[in-house]
Protein backbone atom coordinates (compact mmCIF):
# COMPACT_ATOMS: atom_id res chain seq x y z
CA UNK A 1 0.00 0.00 0.00
CA UNK A 2 1.39 3.38 -1.00
CA UNK A 3 2.13 5.71 1.92
CA UNK A 4 1.69 9.45 2.20
CA UNK A 5 4.91 11.31 2.95
CA UNK A 6 5.34 13.99 5.59
CA UNK A 7 6.22 16.59 2.95
CA UNK A 8 3.04 15.82 1.01
CA UNK A 9 0.84 16.04 4.09
CA UNK A 10 2.36 19.32 5.28
CA UNK A 11 2.11 20.76 1.78
CA UNK A 12 -1.66 20.22 1.77
CA UNK A 13 -2.43 21.17 5.37
CA UNK A 14 -0.26 24.28 5.34
CA UNK A 15 -2.60 25.56 2.61
CA UNK A 16 -5.76 24.48 4.39
CA UNK A 17 -6.50 21.73 1.86
CA UNK A 18 -8.04 18.28 2.30
CA UNK A 19 -5.51 15.48 1.82
CA UNK A 20 -7.43 12.99 -0.34
CA UNK A 21 -5.81 9.55 -0.15
CA UNK A 22 -7.76 7.78 -2.86
CA UNK A 23 -5.30 6.85 -5.62
CA UNK A 24 -6.53 4.89 -8.61
CA UNK A 25 -9.39 3.37 -6.60
CA UNK A 26 -7.15 2.23 -3.75
CA UNK A 27 -6.62 3.81 -0.36
CA UNK A 28 -3.22 5.15 0.62
CA UNK A 29 -1.79 4.75 4.09
CA UNK A 30 -0.98 7.55 6.51
CA UNK A 31 1.25 6.58 9.41
CA UNK A 32 -0.23 7.47 12.79
CA UNK A 33 3.18 8.74 13.88
CA UNK A 34 3.14 11.24 11.00
CA UNK A 35 -0.16 12.64 12.24
CA UNK A 36 1.22 13.00 15.76
CA UNK A 37 4.31 14.81 14.46
CA UNK A 38 2.06 17.26 12.60
CA UNK A 39 0.28 17.99 15.88
CA UNK A 40 3.53 18.41 17.86
CA UNK A 41 6.61 19.28 15.80
CA UNK A 42 4.90 21.01 12.88
CA UNK A 43 1.79 22.48 14.49
CA UNK A 44 2.85 26.04 13.63
CA UNK A 45 2.87 25.13 9.93
CA UNK A 46 -0.74 23.89 9.88
CA UNK A 47 -3.42 26.23 8.53
CA UNK A 48 -6.20 27.13 11.03
CA UNK A 49 -8.55 24.94 8.98
CA UNK A 50 -6.61 22.06 10.47
CA UNK A 51 -5.68 18.50 9.59
CA UNK A 52 -8.24 17.21 7.10
CA UNK A 53 -7.80 13.67 5.84
CA UNK A 54 -10.03 11.73 3.45
CA UNK A 55 -10.02 8.13 2.23
CA UNK A 56 -6.90 7.08 4.14
CA UNK A 57 -5.91 4.02 6.10
CA UNK A 58 -4.42 5.30 9.35
CA UNK A 59 -1.65 2.79 10.02
CA UNK A 60 -0.70 2.08 13.62
CA UNK A 61 -2.11 3.64 16.77
CA UNK A 62 -3.02 7.32 16.60
CA UNK A 63 -1.97 8.43 20.08
CA UNK A 64 -2.65 12.10 20.87
CA UNK A 65 -2.97 11.61 24.63
CA UNK A 66 -2.16 14.72 26.61
CA UNK A 67 -1.54 16.92 23.57
CA UNK A 68 -2.88 20.41 23.02
CA UNK A 69 -3.98 20.75 19.39
CA UNK A 70 -5.24 24.25 18.47
CA UNK A 71 -6.74 23.33 15.09
CA UNK A 72 -9.51 20.91 13.98
CA UNK A 73 -8.79 17.24 13.32
CA UNK A 74 -11.15 15.83 10.71
CA UNK A 75 -11.10 12.31 9.30
CA UNK A 76 -13.59 11.54 6.54
CA UNK A 77 -14.11 8.07 5.04
CA UNK A 78 -10.94 6.82 6.75
CA UNK A 79 -10.08 3.41 8.18
CA UNK A 80 -8.21 2.94 11.44
CA UNK A 81 -6.10 -0.05 12.42
CA UNK A 82 -6.42 0.78 16.15
CA UNK A 83 -8.70 2.94 18.28
CA UNK A 84 -7.54 6.56 18.38
CA UNK A 85 -6.30 7.67 21.81
CA UNK A 86 -7.07 11.25 22.90
CA UNK A 87 -7.07 10.77 26.67
CA UNK A 88 -6.33 13.99 28.53
CA UNK A 89 -5.88 15.94 25.29
CA UNK A 90 -7.10 19.47 24.65
CA UNK A 91 -8.53 19.63 21.14
CA UNK A 92 -10.23 22.31 19.09
CA UNK A 93 -12.55 19.95 17.21
CA UNK A 94 -12.56 16.23 16.44
CA UNK A 95 -14.46 14.51 13.64
CA UNK A 96 -14.63 10.92 12.41
CA UNK A 97 -17.26 11.05 9.65
CA UNK A 98 -18.16 8.17 7.36
CA UNK A 99 -15.37 6.02 8.81
CA UNK A 100 -16.43 2.43 8.19
CA UNK A 101 -13.66 0.94 10.28
CA UNK A 102 -13.27 2.77 13.59
CA UNK A 103 -12.33 0.21 16.27
CA UNK A 104 -13.31 2.39 19.21
CA UNK A 105 -12.27 5.73 20.70
CA UNK A 106 -10.34 6.18 23.95
CA UNK A 107 -11.04 9.69 25.20
CA UNK A 108 -11.21 9.74 29.00
CA UNK A 109 -10.44 13.24 30.24
CA UNK A 110 -10.44 14.82 26.79
CA UNK A 111 -11.37 18.50 26.45
CA UNK A 112 -12.87 19.44 23.07
CA UNK A 113 -13.61 23.10 22.53
CA UNK A 114 -16.16 22.53 19.77
CA UNK A 115 -17.86 19.39 18.38
CA UNK A 116 -17.12 15.69 18.52
CA UNK A 117 -18.60 14.34 15.29
CA UNK A 118 -19.02 10.58 14.75
CA UNK A 119 -21.68 10.85 12.05
CA UNK A 120 -22.05 7.98 9.55
CA UNK A 121 -19.21 6.04 11.16
CA UNK A 122 -19.22 2.38 12.16
CA UNK A 123 -17.63 1.90 15.56
CA UNK A 124 -16.90 -1.60 16.81
CA UNK A 125 -14.99 -3.26 19.61
CA UNK A 126 -14.86 -3.09 23.39
CA UNK A 127 -11.93 -1.84 25.44
CA UNK A 128 -11.01 -1.72 29.10
CA UNK A 129 -9.67 1.37 30.85
CA UNK A 130 -9.00 2.30 34.46
CA UNK A 131 -12.25 4.29 34.60
CA UNK A 132 -14.38 1.15 35.06
CA UNK A 133 -13.75 -2.17 36.72
CA UNK A 134 -16.79 -4.00 35.39
CA UNK A 135 -17.23 -3.77 31.63
CA UNK A 136 -15.55 -2.65 28.45
CA UNK A 137 -16.90 -0.05 26.06
CA UNK A 138 -16.42 0.94 22.43
CA UNK A 139 -16.15 4.65 23.23
CA UNK A 140 -14.68 6.04 26.46
CA UNK A 141 -15.40 9.65 27.41
CA UNK A 142 -15.29 9.59 31.21
CA UNK A 143 -14.50 12.97 32.81
CA UNK A 144 -14.63 14.55 29.36
CA UNK A 145 -15.74 18.06 28.45
CA UNK A 146 -17.23 18.77 25.02
CA UNK A 147 -17.94 22.45 24.50
CA UNK A 148 -20.07 21.94 21.39
CA UNK A 149 -22.16 18.95 20.36
CA UNK A 150 -21.81 15.21 20.15
CA UNK A 151 -22.97 14.46 16.60
CA UNK A 152 -24.00 10.89 15.81
CA UNK A 153 -26.14 11.06 12.68
CA UNK A 154 -26.44 7.49 11.33
CA UNK A 155 -23.64 6.25 13.56
CA UNK A 156 -23.60 2.57 14.48
CA UNK A 157 -21.80 1.19 17.53
CA UNK A 158 -21.26 -2.53 18.02
CA UNK A 159 -19.60 -3.26 21.35
CA UNK A 160 -20.24 -6.99 21.25
CA UNK A 161 -22.77 -6.89 24.06
CA UNK A 162 -20.74 -4.51 26.24
CA UNK A 163 -21.22 -0.77 26.61
CA UNK A 164 -21.36 1.43 23.55
CA UNK A 165 -20.41 4.70 25.27
CA UNK A 166 -18.99 5.19 28.75
CA UNK A 167 -19.36 8.85 29.56
CA UNK A 168 -19.34 11.14 32.57
CA UNK A 169 -19.78 14.92 32.39
CA UNK A 170 -16.75 16.80 33.70
CA UNK A 171 -18.19 20.31 33.47
CA UNK A 172 -19.62 22.46 36.28
CA UNK A 173 -22.80 21.39 37.99
CA UNK A 174 -24.71 18.11 38.09
CA UNK A 175 -25.15 17.86 34.33
CA UNK A 176 -25.49 14.12 33.73
CA UNK A 177 -27.69 12.44 31.18
CA UNK A 178 -28.44 8.94 30.06
CA UNK A 179 -29.71 7.75 26.71
CA UNK A 180 -33.11 7.24 28.34
CA UNK A 181 -33.64 10.98 27.73
CA UNK A 182 -33.45 10.25 24.01
CA UNK A 183 -31.42 13.36 23.22
CA UNK A 184 -29.77 11.04 20.69
CA UNK A 185 -32.51 8.95 19.00
CA UNK A 186 -31.26 5.49 18.09
CA UNK A 187 -32.25 2.44 16.11
CA UNK A 188 -30.66 -0.83 14.92
CA UNK A 189 -27.13 -2.16 15.73
CA UNK A 190 -25.98 -3.79 18.97
CA UNK A 191 -24.51 -2.75 22.30
CA UNK A 192 -25.42 -0.75 25.38
CA UNK A 193 -24.84 2.84 26.37
CA UNK A 194 -23.30 3.37 29.79
CA UNK A 195 -24.99 0.35 31.27
CA UNK A 196 -28.37 0.66 29.53
CA UNK A 197 -28.98 -2.40 27.36
CA UNK A 198 -30.43 -2.26 23.89
CA UNK A 199 -29.54 -1.65 20.26
CA UNK A 200 -27.77 1.54 19.27
CA UNK A 201 -27.83 3.06 15.84
CA UNK A 202 -28.12 6.79 16.16
CA UNK A 203 -30.63 8.70 14.08
CA UNK A 204 -30.79 11.69 11.80
CA UNK A 205 -31.14 14.49 14.36
CA UNK A 206 -28.45 14.05 17.03
CA UNK A 207 -28.14 17.74 17.91
CA UNK A 208 -31.61 18.33 19.32
CA UNK A 209 -31.46 19.60 22.90
CA UNK A 210 -28.49 19.51 25.25
CA UNK A 211 -25.49 17.28 24.73
CA UNK A 212 -26.28 14.01 26.52
CA UNK A 213 -23.82 12.68 29.06
CA UNK A 214 -24.50 9.08 30.12
CA UNK A 215 -23.39 8.23 33.62
CA UNK A 216 -20.04 6.54 34.01
CA UNK A 217 -20.74 3.44 36.09
CA UNK A 218 -17.87 1.74 37.99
Amino acid sequence: MEEVTLAEALGEWAQGQVLDCWAGGARRAVDAGLLRRCCVEFRDEIDPRGVRLKGAVVAGSLDLAGLEVPFPLRFDDCEFEAPPVVEGAQLHELAFTGCHRLPGLLGNGVRIRRDLDLSRSQVSGAHQTGASTSQGAAIWLCESDIGGRLLCADTSIDAGGQRSIQWHWAGPGPRRYSHRRKCLPYRGSRGSAAGHSGPHRYGKRPDRGPVPHPRCHP
